[in-house]
């Protein structure tokens, strides 16, 4: 396993390790549990994401256009609003 990114906390890396399962990379979060101890451990670097050697570099690839915003378009589908008279039930298909 290599580290893949460092995240600033848990949540983040959550995120992203949603997205590349969504991209198959699968990943495995370090740390997260270590934000409990801030105060007696050091603030930063304690999540990382890591990821197999043979996913390292379609991994980066994911990473970097999370990190651009180009995958948040994507991810991000708007629900209908009240307003949105297009008659589709916003549930429909989740």
């Amino acid at each position: 396993m290599r580290t893949l990114y460092n995240a600033s906390n848990a949540i983040e890396a959550q995120i992203l390790q949603d997205v590349l399962a969504q991209e198959g990379i699968a990943t495995h979060v370090v740390g997260a549990l270590l934000q409990g101890g801030v105060g007696e451990l050091p603030a930063g670097g304690l999540v990382r994401l890591m990821v197999d050697e043979a996913d390292h570099e379609a991994g980066r690839a994911v990473v970097r256009r999370w990190e651009s915003g180009a995958l948040r378009g994507e991810m991000l589908e708007p629900f209908p609003t009240a307003g949105d008279d297009s008659g589709d039930d916003p549930s429909a298909g989740r």
